[in-house]
């Protein structure tokens, strides 16, 4: 038992010395002045051109309408580089970090914009309105917010596109490994591409609308001529003028009064199809099986599906070799509810 005690007794005095040793050493201290953020100004006008290449960066980028323009990143070494061409009236930017930095661009409005997105990060951009938006990226999700361009362009190799607030112009937005949203969409010509995700949008008023997705299509309203193609299920709220729909999976959509001529065409899933009190339509069906709910829906001397032998019926095209067509009447309130129910699954 003593001799017990007297090992223990041994590694307490040896415990004891190594922390009075160890409180001798020098202490490392901490600043917060170490991660200060360096704000650079910068000498750019409306109507200049900005090209920012930026490595692994979390931006965020915005316009200020005072002439208080700049760039504040947390970077640690010598902070951004920025070159000036005052005949071509343009500036570029270049960060490179190997960590990640946070950034902010603050620039006028009326810049345009090209914008290389190097490495890992995400990007918010808001308030901004010019002529061009370039932005390419590699991994990165990129978030606008209000925006007004004439020309919108958008990739991220790796990553998804959020659109939270409206954003308007000729758009065309791709993300090749993640999913597009948006609220609402306004321009001339507008294309999203989800070569691996899904496409959820809002409102889109365009007047020429293309949106391809891998895995589906949510809408919850469309106006103008659209054309949308999914490998998955296709589901629109309400849908007016010309619209296309080529889908691997079922089809869900609701007509309202100003639709003119539909093509629906479902590889293996069934076509949900609902439209408008008082519209006049005529229907082209080829499916497995037809199902019609709606008892104003009957075949004519041509064996054509019509509710109403008179009029300029809208014209509709559906194809559903595998699955069952539906077809009925339904109020507009009857169709949000419906489709904010399956969007909520």
């Amino acid at each position: 038992m003593n001799a017990i005690y007297a090992r223990f007794s041994t590694c307490c005095r040896k415990l004891v010395c190594i922390k009075h040793e160890v409180s001798k050493l020098p202490t490392a201290r901490f600043h917060l002045s170490n991660l200060a953020h360096q704000q650079t100004k910068l000498a750019v006008k409306p109507f200049w051109k900005v090209k920012a290449i930026l490595d692994n960066v979390d931006l965020r980028l915005t316009s200020n309408v005072e002439e208080d323009y700049f760039i504040e990143s947390s970077e640690s070494q010598d902070g951004p580089r920025i070159q000036y061409d005052h005949d071509d009236q343009a500036a570029s930017i270049r960060v490179g970090e190997k960590m990640r930095t946070n950034v902010t661009l603050c620039l006028p409005y009326r810049v345009d914009l090209d914008i290389i997105l190097n490495g890992t990060g995400s990007a918010n951009i808001a308030d901004i309105e010019n002529e061009t938006v370039d932005i390419r990226s590699e991994n990165y999700d990129i978030e606008f917010g209000s925006l007004k361009s004439t020309q919108l362009h958008a990739v991220t190799e790796c990553g998804d596109i959020r659109c939270g607030k409206t954003v308007k112009g000729n758009i065309s937005l791709t993300a090749a490994e993640g999913d597009i949203s948006a609220n609402k969409i306004q321009g001339h010509h507008v294309s999203l591409t989800s070569q691996c995700g899904h496409a959820s949008v809002g409102d889109v008023y365009a007047e020429n609308f293309r949106v391809a997705s891998e895995t589906g299509i949510q809408i919850r309203s469309v106006h103008g001529s659209s054309r949308l193609q999914s490998r998955g299920p296709v589901t629109v709220g309400t849908a007016e003028g010309d619209v296309t729909v080529v889908s691997d999976g079922s089809v869900h959509m609701h007509l309202s009064d100003r639709a003119n001529v539909i093509d629906i065409l479902s590889e293996t899933g069934d076509v949900e199809l609902s439209y408008s009190p008082g519209m006049t339509m005529q229907f082209d069906v080829d499916a497995k099986n037809v199902d019609n709910c709606d008892a104003e829906v009957r075949r004519d001397s041509s064996q054509k599906y019509r509710n109403d032998d008179n009029g300029n019926p809208s014209l509709v095209t559906i194809k559903s070799p595998c699955g069952t067509t539906t077809v009925k009447k339904s109020s507009w309130l009857e169709a949000v509810t419906g489709f904010n129910r399956k969007v909520a699954r």
